[in-house]
């Protein structure tokens, strides 16, 4: 399907395309490609909001609309696994990108990564974990790189995690003070 944005330009959209077989399901994303001489360089948003939903379909799309493709993806959320499954599906998503890049048009060597709440924590650690062995997972196309060049963690997870154990920080945000307890409570033992 294409679309066209408000000063005529052409977006190529292709909807629910499967990147990643995990034991939970199938995991999609969506692509939206700017037609245009040069290949674009791609930003993929990760929608996920507390660790507890990640929906696809709400991408705020206006970037491609200034000269950039763009993927949405889902991950796995904290009802179907721990951490750090839904690190080792955003970089699997990395892979498959860059291994299509030709197929769908646009830049392998420029991928960069935007995500705000739990999709920001997962951003910055997708920018920070390149060559991390035990952040890759499991999934196909291992020997592409899921290194990215850009990152935009926007409003991303908490990172004082002494500030927010204080009892009156927790009640201000059940989410976050959930999402730790899980975190904690479902930490492998080593």
């Amino acid at each position: 399907m294409t679309e066209k944005t408000d000063d005529g330009h052409e977006i190529a959209i292709v909807t629910d395309i499967p990147f990643a077989e995990t034991a939970q399901r199938t995991l999609r994303l969506d692509l939206h490609v700017p037609r245009q001489e040069k290949r674009p360089p791609l930003v993929l948003y990760i929608p996920m909001g507390g660790m507890r939903f990640c929906e696809k379909a709400g991408a705020p799309w206006w970037l491609t609309s200034r000269g950039f493709a763009m993927a949405s993806i889902e991950c796995r959320v904290s009802s179907e696994v721990t951490a750090p499954a839904p690190v080792h599906d955003c970089k699997e998503a990395v892979r498959w990108l860059r291994f299509h890049a030709r197929d769908y048009g646009y830049r392998s060597d420029a991928i960069g990564v935007w995500g705000h709440s739990a999709g920001g924590l997962l951003a910055a650690l997708l920018g920070t974990s390149g060559g991390v062995a035990a952040l890759e997972g499991e999934g196909k196309h291992r020997d592409v790189s899921s290194r990215v060049q850009a990152v935009c963690d926007e409003c991303g997870a908490p990172h004082d995690f002494a500030y927010f154990a204080q009892p009156s920080v927790k009640a201000k945000f059940p989410g976050v003070d959930e999402n730790l307890r899980i975190t904690v409570l479902r930490a492998p033992a080593e």
